[in-house]
């Protein structure tokens, strides 16, 4: 259906509904961000009721889909040389335990202190999977993406490094349940 209201949406109608000289001394001093981040949860709830409606009925319902992200594994130095992380190793973001299987090898040369990004594929279908990528904040500070941990680290050689981490920038899309299915058998 995708008629989810965003956050500008939102910020746009308290821009039109709330008296400006209320506002507008709040977006050039502090109290803003304490608008925006109420528009932001509004967003998620729009984003939620949307999602609904979409699944409730057969004519809109999606069959289900893995998410996929493309995913980076770093190291500190390179000590350990050559190393490759094999497809298959499993990542994830620990909360929710939100895992995702790598379908490619991503290999580090000998000098290499990260590997070039591969895509993981979320081990189940639904929308939970579609975690968040690298974002940066109104005061410049980088948040990390979601996807932070090494549930299984495969290696070749075995065990080659293991001081190995992952992160993922961009954020892992195309999780949605399979809803279709589900609505048939009833």
């Amino acid at each position: 259906m995708n008629t989810a209201i965003t956050k500008a949406q939102f910020l746009a109608l308290i821009d039109r509904t709330v008296d400006p000289s209320y506002i507008e001394p709040l977006k050039t001093g502090n109290g803003y961000e304490l608008i925006q981040g109420y528009a932001a949860i509004m967003e998620r709830v729009s984003l939620s009721a949307d999602r609904l409606d979409t699944c409730c009925f057969i004519r809109t319902a999606p069959a289900g889909s893995y998410s996929t992200v493309p995913v980076q594994f770093y190291r500190q130095n390179a000590l350990a040389g050559v190393v490759t992380i094999l497809a298959g190793t499993i990542v994830s973001y620990p909360i929710g335990n939100r895992q995702f299987v790598t379908q490619q090898d991503a290999p580090f040369a000998v000098n290499d202190l990260e590997t070039p990004f591969v895509i993981a594929q979320a081990v189940a279908q639904g929308y939970e999977w579609n975690v968040l990528g690298q974002q940066t904040a109104a005061d410049g500070e980088v948040i990390p993406g979601q996807i932070d941990t090494l549930e299984r680290l495969q290696e070749d050689p075995p065990y080659g490094d293991p001081t190995v981490q992952v992160r993922n920038i961009d954020p892992a899309t195309g999780g949605t349940p399979d809803s279709l299915d589900a609505l048939g058998s009833d």
